[in-house]
Order: structure tokens, then C-alpha cells, then sequence
């Protein structure tokens, strides 16, 4: 039975068994739930039908290219544009005398030594 259902409905099958102890009643419930994911699956769409209806996606940077560079840096927004981003999210948090500054975090410890 585990290699005809697989082991997700057949899961699925030893719950509704356990619940309903009644292996007719758990065949029919299984039955009907399969009709329903049939029933109401979603088609793969493809990309150019997506782009079709909604246009081109932006691409957004996360503080800047993060993966390849330090994260809130000039390097990581350069990056971030060569690798074909159309803006940068970045955060910018003040100092105690005002100035502002790249940064995530409410202190330097988690990206820097400072």
C-alpha cells in the first residue's frame, strides 16, 4: 500500500484510520480529499505568461548585494547593480552626534570588531 499511495497519503491514510477506526469510512475520506486536490490543484504557469499579465518583477537589492559583499557597504550596492538589481534596499541608523550611517543593527557588534 506504501508504494501504490506514497508516503505523504499514506500518512494521511493511517490518520484518518486511527480517527475513524473504520477502514471503509477512511477510504471514502481519502477518496474525497484526493477529489478535492484534483479538483482544485493549480496549473503551472509560465514565466512569460506571468510577465504577460503583470509586467516585468523589480529586482531589489537587500542591503545591497549581502551574499557577495558586506552587507549596508558601497561594494555590496555596487555589486548589487552589476549583478542587475533596479534599487537597494538599505537601512540607515544615526550616531549620537547625527551623522548617519549604513546599518542594520541598533549597534555595530553583529558586522563589525568596533
Amino acid at each position: 500500500l506504501l508504494s501504490v499511495l506514497g508516503p505523504q497519503v499514506f500518512a494521511v491514510f493511517l490518520v484518518i484510520l486511527v480517527i475513524t477506526r473504520n477502514l471503509q469510512t477512511t477510504v471514502l475520506s481519502l477518496a474525497f480529499l484526493g477529489a478535492c486536490v484534483y479538483h482544485f490543484r493549480i496549473c503551472p504557469v509560465s514565466e512569460k505568461a506571468v510577465e504577460a499579465v503583470l509586467g516585468r518583477s523589480a529586482v531589489v537589492g537587500h542591503r545591497g548585494a549581502s551574499r557577495q559583499a558586506p552587507e549596508n557597504t558601497l561594494v555590496a550596492i555596487r555589486t548589487a547593480k552589476q549583478n542587475g538589481a533596479d534599487s537597494v534596499e538599505f537601512d540607515v541608523e544615526y550616531t549620537q552626534d547625527g551623522v548617519p550611517v549604513l546599518l542594520h543593527d541598533d549597534t555595530v557588534d553583529r558586522t563589525t570588531n568596533g
